[in-house]
């Protein structure tokens, strides 16, 4: 790999990956190229459709916010066939902010900040107690449920149409024979970004 690909990045989240990479006096490109080489050796890299750990990916997404009100989340959703990818990111790690976009988990969305703020974190705001005794809160999220979370988010979202180059590292997956509600996704994924770069 060569470090120019990671020029264009748009999402870098310093904590994660020097948690993954701590050698200091790296360039930002230097540091994402020498991180995924050692999570390859250690066969924890794959595409989307490897059932790794990461997924390193380049795909066509679309961008925005997640909970369009409060911005905290950046949210980017991917559709092909009968496979479904949601990732999901604190804003605090964002270079380059989306121009438009938005979509939300309806009335799963409060309790899906939560789970991000617990599953994330990150640099994200803690969540209020009034924002846990409105809604359901995050613990008694199932697998469906996030799976549901996911399918809304991703399938409804509006905003621009990017193709992006990213590793991100997986917090839900799961399979529905049938297809999730009746429709032709049988493969939900949710993960959290290290780096996002547009691919150009």
């Amino acid at each position: 790999m060569k470090s120019t690909k990671y020029e264009n990045c748009i999402y870098f989240s310093k904590t994660k990956i020097e948690m993954l990479y701590s050698q200091m006096g790296k360039s930002r490109a230097q540091k994402i190229e020498e991180m995924i080489n050692s999570l390859s050796e250690d066969n924890m890299i794959g595409s989307l459709t490897d059932n790794k750990e990461y997924i390193l990916e380049t795909l066509e997404m679309k961008w925005g916010y997640y909970d369009y009100s409060q911005q905290q989340i950046i949210y980017l959703g991917y559709e092909n066939n009968d496979l479904l990818l949601g990732l999901a990111g604190s804003k605090h790690n964002l270079i380059v902010e989306p121009k438009k976009g938005r979509t939300s988990s309806h009335s799963l969305t409060v309790a899906m900040l939560n789970w991000f703020y617990k599953n994330i974190k990150d640099g994200l705001p803690k969540p209020t107690k009034a924002s846990l005794i409105r809604h359901i809160t995050y613990e008694s999220l199932d697998e469906y449920d996030i799976a549901n979370a996911i399918y809304l988010a991703t399938h409804q979202m509006s905003g621009e149409t990017l193709r992006f180059h990213f590793l991100a590292k997986v917090l839900h997956r799961s399979h529905w024979e049938e297809g999730f509600r009746g429709s032709i996704f049988k493969d939900i994924v949710l993960a959290t970004p290290l780096y996002i770069s547009i691919d150009v």
